[in-house]
């Protein structure tokens, strides 16, 4: 094989792997530390927390790999960079009025999975409810 050959070969190579590192490994190999920030932010919040505090919290969280979504008044998502497989974690918090009513752990799959590692849902319990229970 001659030089040049070689070293388009090479160059193929780094280019390839350059452009499947960010969508395809780089989540694979930064996932602890992006569930470690997913983590700390969900054992910050509390149910009963005023929207004014939450917002305090995410404007000066040091979580630099998570992306804050503000879907709607009820509906904020915290979320960690992407993983092939929709396996990312994302902290969902919902509120009620000016209160934060809920905090889950979820997937990008879907908010109704809860991944088996993440923390248990934390959920103020319905006064509506005479058993208390959300």
């Amino acid at each position: 094989m001659k030089k040049r050959d070689l070293l388009i070969w090479f160059a193929a190579v780094g280019i390839l792997f350059a452009v499947t590192w960010n969508p395809f490994i780089g989540p694979f190999v930064h996932r602890e530390r992006s569930r470690r920030e997913i983590r700390a932010l969900y054992d910050a919040l509390a149910p009963g927390m005023p929207r004014e505090a939450v917002t305090k919290l995410l404007d000066r969280t040091s979580s630099p790999h998570l992306t804050i979504s503000r879907v709607s008044a009820e509906l904020w998502l915290a979320e960690a960079p992407y993983e092939f497989g929709a396996g990312n974690w994302i902290v969902v918090i919902e509120f009620q009025g000016e209160q934060t009513r809920a905090i889950r752990v979820r997937t990008a799959d879907g908010l109704h999975i809860h991944p088996n590692e993440a923390p248990a849902d934390r959920v103020l319990p319905d006064p509506a409810r005479p058993d208390g229970k959300s």
